[in-house]
This record gives structure tokens, C-alpha cells and sequence, in this order.
């Protein structure tokens, strides 16, 4: 989620810059056609017809924008400088907005470089054509401009990145919440359908977690789902995700796993969570629901289908396991198998 936002902002970012280069900045550049400052004129365009460019791509999120970026950048470095030989303190005025971009449009250790390289060639060209009282002060004013930007940007940034965390993550477990659940899970479809990659949903619920709210209090329950983010956290896998849906209800989403092992997996989640959340006079068990992602998948539907299993094992007695069927399967065979205690070991084909 945070990778979209970070594009979103850069889209804006490129949008406004490309707007600006075509109001402001083509104009000036056109003025300069009667002068014969050819380089000027061709430089302006450029920038204005590569920024535009470069918007649309961002837009269209295609990966070309980053090709478009790696042509943006140095020319514009280079057409800046151009503008410092040319028209002296003038031209100094267009590093001005050329800094604020170059932050805005890379990352930032690409713009810190990028601003470096700039601000000494500017120094450099600046030598030959300002007096040096006026490029010190120019200089020295082009530096603290850099470093604010990309101060407040990284504070920007920070903050940004701090408020979309308490977003997406519940406060008592520090799990994911549901804000991020439905791109997560249409990301792992659509993983399947392009590679191939095998993909299920563990449904999960804490059996008859409302007696322990009510013989133990809710300081206790709170506790025990706490215990509950802690376990699934330390189990699942990097590329795993644990989601708590609300109240005793909880989602994991396995990437690149068979059905088997998928099975395998919610056992072994079964057993550490009923370890891991028991009371000393209060034993606490955990069903869980399975669902092995099908090409044909809609978010909505693989996620009813794991809702479904686990109904299915609350029914079966709990403290187990239930698999529920694959899409592709006929609707009249049963709709899901369920794990008995008796024979934990049996993993379904």
C-alpha cells in the first residue's frame, strides 16, 4: 500500500511539474527564438515534451517511466547548467524549481546525488560568468533550499509512512487490519494467473472466546488475542501475511504453497495457538478454514470459500482443521474435508 502511495505522489508530482514546464517554462524558451539561442529553445521543449511524457507515463503506471526518468534527469541537470553559462543570475533562478523536482520525481538517494552533481556544476560554470560574492550568495542559497527539501521530504515522507502503518495495522494484535486485505488478496490472484504460483487463505476463529471474556474478563481476552498477533507473527513466513478480520476472527495468506502443505501449515498454526493462548485453568482451541487460491478466483470468492471450511470445522467439533473444495469442483461432492483429530496426519489431495 505504501508502494501506491509513494507512485500516487510522484504521479502528482510529475503531473504538477509538467504543467508547470509547459506554462512557464516552454514560453520563456520560445522567447528566445528571435535571439538565435537555438540550445535555449530546444532545451525548453524538450524538458516541457519529455515531463509530459513522463506524467502520462506515471499515470498509466507503465514501467517506461522509468526510462522516461533516466533521460529526464540528466538532461535537466544539463540544460540548468546551460541556463547558469548563458544567462547568469537568471538562469541561477531556474535551479531553483530544478532541485524541487529532481526531489519530488526520484528517490531520495538518487535526488541527494542528482542535486549534488548539479549544484557543483553550477558552482563550476557559475565561476566563469557570476562574480564571486554573487555565486557565493547564490550558492550558498541553492544549498539551503536543497537541504530543506529534502528535509521536509523525508519528514513528509516519515510522518506519511508512520500514519499509513496505524492505518492498516490493528492496534491490539499488530496485525493487518482489513484496510489492506482485499488489494492484498487481489495481488496474490493475480500472481496466479500470470506465474502460476500457488496461493491459500487460512481462515481462523478462537473457539468459544466469549467464555473467556465472561469467566476471565476482557483485560484477559485482550491479552489472549495479543498472545494470538504474537504466534502468528513469529510463524508465518516473510512472504506471508496475518490479517486480523475483528473481534476472536483472524486471516492468514500463504504465497507460493501446495494444498498439502497449506494443510500442514494451518495444523502446525493450530497447535502453537492452542499452546500459546491456554489459560492455566481454561484450555482455548482454534478451527481453522482452508482455501487454495483457482485461476478463475475472485477475492470475494476465495475468501468465502476459507470462510466456509471453517464454519464447516466449528460444526465438525472445532479444534480442527477443514479444507474446503476447489472451485473447479462440482458443486453436489461435499463441500469441504475436514481434518478429525484422529487423523491429523491425513493431508488431502
Amino acid at each position: 500500500m505504501q508502494k501506491d502511495e509513494h507512485h500516487r505522489f510522484r504521479e502528482t508530482a510529475a503531473v504538477g511539474l509538467a504543467v508547470a514546464c509547459v506554462t512557464l517554462g516552454a514560453p520563456f524558451s520560445i522567447m528566445h527564438l528571435g535571439e538565435g539561442r537555438w540550445p535555449a529553445v530546444a532545451g525548453g521543449l524538450a524538458s516541457s515534451l519529455l515531463l509530459c511524457a513522463h506524467a502520462v507515463l506515471m499515470r498509466l503506471n507503465s514501467p517506461l517511466s522509468r526510462c522516461s526518468l533516466a533521460v529526464i534527469a540528466p538532461l535537466g541537470i544539463v540544460y540548468l547548467t546551460y541556463l547558469v553559462h548563458t544567462f547568469g543570475v537568471m538562469g541561477m533562478l531556474w535551479c531553483f524549481p530544478g532541485l524541487l523536482g529532481l526531489y519530488c520525481l526520484l528517490p531520495e538517494r538518487l535526488a541527494w546525488a542528482a542535486n549534488a552533481v548539479l549544484l557543483a556544476l553550477v558552482m563550476i560554470v557559475g565561476w566563469e560568468v557570476l562574480e564571486p560574492a554573487l555565486l557565493l550568495r547564490s550558492g550558498a542559497t541553492l544549498l539551503a533550499v536543497s537541504l530543506f527539501a529534502a528535509l521536509l521530504l523525508r519528514a513528509v515522507t516519515e510522518q506519511f509512512s508512520h500514519l499509513q502503518r496505524r492505518i492498516i495495522t490493528d492496534p491490539l494484535t499488530g496485525l493487518l487490519n482489513r484496510y489492506d486485505l482485499e488489494p492484498a488478496l487481489e495481488a496474490r490472484l493475480q500472481s496466479r494467473r500470470r506465474a502460476d504460483t500457488n496461493a491459500a487463505l487460512l481462515a481462523l476463529d478462537i473457539d468459544h472466546f466469549k467464555q473467556v471474556n465472561d469467566q476471565h474478563g476482557h483485560a484477559v481476552g485482550d491479552d489472549v488475542l495479543r498472545r494470538a498477533g504474537r504466534t502468528l507473527s513469529a510463524s508465518i513466513r516473510g512472504g506471508d501475511e496475518a490479517f486480523r478480520l475483528g473481534g476472536e476472527e483472524f486471516l492468514v495468506l500463504l504465497s507460493d504453497i501446495d494444498g498439502p502443505l497449506a494443510v500442514e501449515r494451518a495444523e502446525t498454526l493450530r497447535l502453537s495457538l492452542s499452546g500459546a493462548l491456554s489459560l492455566s485453568d481454561h484450555p482455548i482451541t482454534v478451527s481453522i478454514g482452508v482455501s487454495i487460491a483457482a485461476p478463475s478466483d475472485t477475492w470475494s470468492a476465495w475468501m468465502s470459500r476459507a470462510d466456509d471450511a471453517l464454519y464447516r470445522a466449528k460444526d465438525a467439533g472445532r479444534d480442527r482443521v477443514c479444507v474446503a473444495l476447489r472451485a473447479d469442483q462440482s458443486a453436489s461432492s461435499p463441500r469441504s474435508m475436514t481434518l478429525p483429530d484422529s487423523a491429523q496426519d491425513h493431508v488431502p489431495a
